[in-house]
């Protein structure tokens, strides 16, 4: 069962070219960014309730 994991990554990557491969990097991090910067305005927003 663990061995189909790197497997299925593999196959993204073949279907995955250059260009696309880097604007699908591009957009991952853009969206990680949103959620760090939601989750640390929620966080702050709960410490300053909560103290």
């Amino acid at each position: 069962m663990a061995s189909s994991v790197p497997d299925v990554r593999w196959h993204w990557r073949l279907q995955l070219d250059a260009p696309n491969e880097l604007l699908f990097n591009v957009i991952c991090c853009f969206i990680l960014a949103i959620c760090c910067k939601h989750l640390g305005q929620t966080v702050l927003l709960n410490f300053e309730l909560s103290s």
